[in-house]
């Protein structure tokens, strides 16, 4: 763990006793941020042409910076970019006319069985008694086999409005609905007042898992029809993830001592970002199409640990253990790049001494001096080295013990590998576009 003081020093590197030192400069830091959260690429989103000119970016900065890796540093992974409706949808119903994508859609999170049953009215989907509510759609027993017809959202003017709200979510709904035996899912939103009836968009959600039963949303008319007594529906949903590959680029500076050498610190930052924003992107202002910057998160920490690289690179004599630099891809997606590298690590996983991510690190309070460090709990280590560090320096730190948490490090504390995480606190710009 002591070559972590050592990473720690260089990445305070303006501030701290490296400060005099050319290789770590502002300009250096600076030009890079506005490369990194520039038009040009377009938000860094996996996948697409700005995250492609973002990898070609730093692999030339790397090079640059005299960073480099056996096999030339890259390692591509594959990652889910959307989702479109497949070419197979069946929705067969004597009765009612139906047309994919016209007035009905697979739900994302479908299943994609074919099923042939009667249709059952579940109303609002709700079966609730707790505290004073008492709820519930199902008659005993009655949807199981069939598919559950189910209303969006929750009753006008109901009492329970608000505690129905927990219960409320389309996949909560669903959930309930296959726990009480349906075989499929329709779901409808009631119009009124005339106004134009549009399906809910098609969006992959990272996190939720498919159903084992297939799940539509249907128009009102739609759903009207198919309540009609005695409706039998025969129906298969059938969806497409699209697929595209993007990259972790990591560099290795050995170390120098002859034993030590042979064990790694790990030092990372993600470069992804969530490119025009939209619905699901994780974006806060999903309604606005808009490039997402993310000068802050986290083009600053990319920038800190090229500098740190940089820095390091020329200091080999004092590194006794090796130190392999990565900028993660897909972190926004899940931290599928530090994932993806954990389990195909470039050295033996016991060799790996520690992992410091960096997550923004762009917006230093200049009032408090206050950084935030995550994991110090995960180690004996960190917190006597963090403590003396902090006494020869201008900053102060909260430290946190927890080694899990939504960036970068969590999969290598997952692996056993202690972490430390560095970030300078979350502010009202944070996945929007005023992150610049």
């Amino acid at each position: 763990m002591r070559n972590i003081l050592l990473l720690y020093l260089v990445f305070l590197g303006t501030i701290l006793v490296h400060a005099q030192n050319p290789l770590i400069t502002a300009a250096e830091l600076r030009e890079m941020v506005y490369v990194l959260a520039s038009d040009s690429l377009e938000g860094r989103k996996p996948g697409e042409m700005g995250g492609q000119k973002t990898e070609a970016y730093l692999q030339g900065l790397f090079l640059k910076k005299g960073l480099q890796a056996p096999g030339g540093g890259v390692q591509p992974f594959e990652v889910i970019t959307g989702i479109r409706m497949g070419t197979s949808n069946v929705f067969d119903c004597s009765a009612c006319k139906a047309e994919a994508g016209g007035n009905f859609i697979p739900a994302p999170w479908t299943g994609e069985m074919r099923i042939s049953s009667e249709v059952y009215d579940a109303g609002y989907g709700f079966r609730v008694k707790k505290d004073s509510i008492d709820m519930d759609d199902y008659k005993a027993g009655e949807v199981k086999g069939k598919w559950a017809v189910i209303r969006r959202g929750i009753p006008a003017g109901s009492p329970y409005a608000a505690a129905l709200r927990e219960f409320s979510s389309d996949r909560d709904k669903a959930l309930l609905a296959k726990d009480l035996g349906a075989s499929g899912i329709l779901f409808y939103n009631e119009i009124q007042d005339g106004r134009t009836e549009v399906l809910p968009d098609l969006l992959y959600d990272k996190s939720s898992a498919a159903l084992p039963l297939p799940a539509f949303y249907i128009t009102s008319d739609l759903a009207s029809c198919l309540k009609k007594s005695g409706t039998f529906l025969t129906a298969q949903a059938d969806i497409d993830l699209m697929h595209a590959i993007t990259n972790n680029i990591w560099a290795l500076i050995p170390g120098s001592d002859p034993v030590l050498k042979n064990e790694y610190i790990v030092a990372g930052a993600h470069y992804d970002h969530l490119g025009y924003g939209g619905s699901g992107s994780g974006s806060r202002m999903p309604d606005t199409n808009a490039v997402h910057y993310g000068a802050d998160d986290n083009a600053s920490g990319v920038a800190g640990i090229l500098e740190m690289g940089e820095y390091l690179s020329g200091q080999r004599q004092r590194l006794g253990r090796s130190v392999i630099l990565v900028a993660f891809g897909a972190e926004e997606m899940g931290l599928l790049g530090s994932s993806h590298f954990v389990k195909n690590l470039p050295v033996p996983a016991s060799t790996v001494k520690a992992m410091v991510n960096f997550d923004m690190i762009g917006r230093l309070d200049p009032d408090s001096r206050s950084i935030s460090i995550g994991g110090t709990g995960t180690s004996a280590e960190a917190v006597p080295l963090l403590n003396s560090l902090l006494k020869r320096s201008e900053l102060k730190a909260s430290y946190s013990t927890e080694g899990y948490g939504p960036s970068d490090h969590a999969p290598f504390y997952g692996a056993g590998i202690p972490v430390l995480y560095f970030n300078t606190g979350v502010h009202t710009d944070y996945h929007t576009p005023f992150d610049t």
